[in-house]
């Protein structure tokens, strides 16, 4: 892994809101570690900010690398930055095409460990571990990979949504206990999303994987003893609840999945995740509520109502132009 300066300087584009997070790399290849500057903005003013706040930033834009929804290098895109072509280049090939990462260790879709890859390409891998340590806290003795897993999976979700004011750009959809979670970019979400999280590359290979394990372990416990038969005991439990858990997730994916769910961009964050709001238990009162107000006819001018109550929504259209126009079922004069 290439050594980088000893400093970076943030170029404050747009940090307040992330819309477009530039960072002003003169030059990635011979700057050192991660570290904070009060560096002077272009119009000759400080920008202060501390240390925790900055690298849970640099993760965020991390984050939004390894989704999608940023893009190193490439002119005029969102998030472009200023890296070398080198530098740009491995970033993108980090990017997951279709916006689905797990928080699964030793999975090749994990996205911390692929953060903790894109945060090493651009800081190095003692800039990378720095920033993580200082966004997670002191956690003694953790490995980094986990500690920033165990972040995304809670804390990051959390201020996501309070950053982008309820209208959360990366959705954590998880088991109903939270044993097991996957990250999607919204605007990559298809009507086939769920199809795949629930198939082979992920939540059937979590469950299969956890089965498997759990076998190995009911034989193993047929000739252990005293201490090490109550730690497999004790795992074996624990395997148990991990699978009960990630089985509902899937039931309650099956269940989304034979209402009909498909998004539509038009309708708004929110409207696109109320049919999921039991797969979000970090976030579930806003979309829960939502859904309520579409079940209402509330959002009848939405493709989501019509998607699930066509009948209703097509009786509006006939006294509510507006909602004719919106539906594009105007006939043509």
């Amino acid at each position: 892994m290439r050594k980088v300066s000893s400093s970076f300087t943030v170029h404050n584009s747009a940090l307040e809101d992330c819309s477009s997070f530039s960072i002003q790399h003169s030059a990635l290849e011979d700057c050192s570690s991660f570290s904070i500057q009060h560096s002077a903005l272009e119009d000759g003013s400080s920008f202060s900010i501390q240390r925790s706040s900055l690298a849970r930033r640099w993760i965020s834009y991390a984050v939004g690398i390894v989704l999608g929804r940023f893009k190193p290098g490439i002119p005029g895109a969102l998030g472009r930055g200023r890296f070398s072509e080198e530098v740009a280049s491995q970033l993108r090939g980090l990017v997951d095409p279709d916006g689905i990462m797990v928080l699964d260790k030793g999975h090749p879709d994990d996205l911390a460990a692929n953060v903790v890859k894109a945060l090493e390409i651009m800081l190095g891998e003692e800039g990378a571990k720095e920033v993580v340590m200082e966004a997670v806290g002191p956690k003694k003795g953790a490995d980094m990979e986990d500690a920033l897993r165990q972040y995304l999976g809670a804390k990051f979700f959390k201020e996501h949504i309070q950053q982008y004011r309820k209208r959360p750009v990366y959705w954590l959809l998880q088991s109903p206990k939270k044993k097991y979670g996957v990250w999607v970019f919204h605007e990559r979400i298809t009507k086939d999303t769920l199809y795949r999280i629930l198939g082979e590359e992920y939540v059937g290979a979590k469950i299969r994987l956890l089965e498997s394990r759990m076998k190995e372990l009911q034989k193993a416990l047929e000739e252990a003893q005293g201490r090490e038969k109550r730690r497999l005991e004790k795992e074996l439990a624990n395997l148990g609840d991990e699978l009960t858990d990630v089985k509902e997730f899937a039931r309650r994916i099956e269940a989304v999945l034979q209402r009909g769910y498909e998004p539509h961009i038009d309708d708004g964050v929110l409207i696109n995740m109320a049919p999921l709001w039991e797969l979000l238990p970090s976030w579930q009162a806003e979309p829960k509520k939502c859904w309520q107000a579409l079940e209402r006819g509330d959002y009848d001018w939405s493709h989501m109502a019509m998607n699930y109550w066509p009948e209703r929504v097509l009786e509006k259209c006939k006294k509510n132009r507006s909602y004719t126009i919106a539906h594009k079922l105007l006939e043509e004069e």
